[in-house]
Parts: structure tokens; C-alpha cells; sequence
């Protein structure tokens, strides 16, 4: 089984039921009383959380989000196809997501902009938005490559699918760094040296991050709980920082909310460097996701 997307997909799904609730004090009161890890989003929980978004009501326990299944999708499709190019990218996708296609469930912004272009384009019209996202998808391609030993300008250049912002390029280079050099002792020092490779406007955010400071001011003046990664790489370098283990890392993500299924998938490359993915847990995923894990 590929270590990495096991890591990525089994912690995407393990926070799956309770991801987009951004209410941590009803997270940690409901998590103490109910099993929730691997389960089916509930719209109970939804509906009495603080603030939250309910996007995934056919979703099924064992399941990941929509970026999970990008990123299953890319890692078939570059595992036979290593030189895909963002053209490909882009047709695989909208072959599962277009209206009438076999995927059912929600679609993001991102997505539905790639979706719009795309009709437009039918018409002979000029695409419709300018796609220059700021979510977390950006790194579906990171993690994919880092999975199947592919080269990062490969990761750079089908991350512009959906933006050409240069922050994604900057900073798969400094988790290169990390990545290549990571091991139990030395986290938390090269954590600290990578922080110069960060793109400027992420450097005093990434040095919080790596702070003791109070989590609430942190995630107030410094982070946030969403998907897009202004707020979710101060975030995922936080719980870097402060796990030991896979199973602590996944744990403490989800008592933070927010976008905790996407924030999984770069724990999970990150900590299958560093533990090994409790069989139980691994079980729990979706049969037809472990056997495209498994034929990678």
C-alpha cells in the first residue's frame, strides 16, 4: 500500500464526519460522548454546532471530501501517466465533476469555476474567471508526487490548474526541505530553519505557529480554521510542531475544526515520515479507496 496516500486519504476520512463544523468547543464536547472518527457526516451536528456548513449530506462512513478523491483520482491517473499534463488534469477532472458525471456531492468554488470555464469554452466564449484559487487543492498535486517519487515542477505546474499564484511553488519548496531532511529529532529545529524558504507574507504567521502561545489568540491574529492557506499551513505547521505521532496529529486537528479533512491530507504526508498509520484506522477507509492505495 503507498505509505503516503494511506497516510493522506485514512486521515482525510478519519476527521470526515465532524469537517466544515468551525465550532472547536462543540468538536472536543461531542467527541467526548459520541464515536464520530470514520463516520457519516450527521446534520444534527451541523445544525447545533456554533457555525458550520453542511456540505457532504451523501457522504458515507469511511468516505473523504471532494479533494480527497482529487487527490485518488490524480495519483491513478500520474501513476500511469507520469508526464499528465494540466490539460489532462483538467479533463480528468471534469469527467468525474461535470453535471451528469459519476461524482455527487458538493462542489467548491474552485471546482465550479473550472466547470463554468468549461461551458464557456463550449460556446466559444472566453473563459469566465480567472482562476487564481487560494485553497488547499493547490497541494493535491504536491501530495501526489511526493506519494509516486515524482519531481516537484511537476506538482508546480499541475497546481496552476486552479492558480497561478507563485505561493504554492514557494512553498512545496520549503516542505521539500523539511520533507527530505525530517525525522523524529530534528522536527521541530528544521521546522524553525524552513521558515525562511516561506513566502514572505506566510513568515511571521509560520513563526507563531511554532510559538506557545494561547491557541485562540494564534488562530485569532495569526492562523484561522478554514481551507484557504493563509490560514491552514500556519495551522498544519502548529499541529506539526506539537504532535509526536500520527494518530496525536490527526487528534488535535480535529479538535481545531474548520477544514479538518483537507488539513489531514499534509499531516498525513508529513507524518508518514515520522509513524505508521494504525491498521484499525486504516481499515475504516472506503473499500474502493484502499484498493486504488493498495495498486499504488
Amino acid at each position: 500500500m503507498n505509505k503516503i496516500l494511506e497516510a493522506s486519504l485514512v486521515g482525510n476520512a478519519y476527521g470526515f464526519a465532524l469537517h466544515w463544523i468551525y465550532d472547536p468547543q462543540y468538536i472536543q464536547d461531542l467527541i467526548e460522548k459520541e464515536d464520530v472518527f470514520f463516520k457519516a457526516p450527521q446534520k444534527r451536528h451541523y445544525d447545533d454546532a456554533v457555525s458550520s456548513f453542511y456540505g457532504y449530506p451523501y457522504g458515507q462512513a469511511g468516505d473523504v471530501t471532494t479533494q480527497g478523491l482529487f487527490l485518488l483520482w490524480l495519483s491513478e491517473a500520474l501513476h500511469h501517466n507520469p508526464q499528465l499534463s494540466v490539460d489532462e488534469y483538467k479533463s480528468l477532472l471534469l469527467s468525474h465533476i461535470m453535471p451528469g458525471q459519476d461524482y455527487v456531492g458538493y462542489i467548491e468554488s474552485y471546482a465550479k469555476k473550472l466547470i463554468a470555464n468549461e461551458i464557456a469554452m463550449t460556446f466559444e466564449k472566453e473563459p469566465i474567471f480567472e482562476m487564481m484559487d487560494d485553497h488547499l487543492v493547490g497541494f493535491v498535486p504536491y501530495i501526489a508526487c511526493k506519494a509516486l517519487s515524482l519531481p516537484t515542477s511537476k506538482a508546480k505546474e499541475l497546481a496552476t490548474l486552479f492558480s497561478s499564484d507563485q505561493d504554492y511553488g514557494h512553498l512545496f519548496d520549503m516542505f521539500d526541505v523539511f520533507l527530505n531532511q525530517l525525522n523524529p529529532e530534528n522536527k521541530k529545529q528544521l521546522l524553525t530553519q524552513v521558515i525562511d524558504l516561506a513566502p514572505q507574507t506566510f513568515k511571521t504567521k509560520l513563526q507563531h505557529a511554532l510559538s506557545e502561545e494561547d491557541d485562540d489568540l494564534f488562530i485569532e491574529h495569526h492562523s484561522g480554521i478554514a481551507c484557504v492557506i493563509p490560514q491552514s499551513i500556519p495551522l498544519i505547521f502548529r499541529i506539526i510542531n506539537r504532535a509526536s505521532t500520527y494518530e496525536d496529529a490527526m487528534v488535535m486537528n480535529v479538535k481545531y475544526g474548520g477544514a479538518i479533512s483537507e488539513r489531514a491530507m499534509m499531516l498525513g504526508l508529513v507524518f508518514s515520515h515520522l509513524s505508521e498509520v494504525p491498521t484499525t484506522w486504516s481499515n475504516q477507509l472506503n473499500e474502493k479507496h484502499r484498493l486504488v492505495i493498495q495498486a499504488l
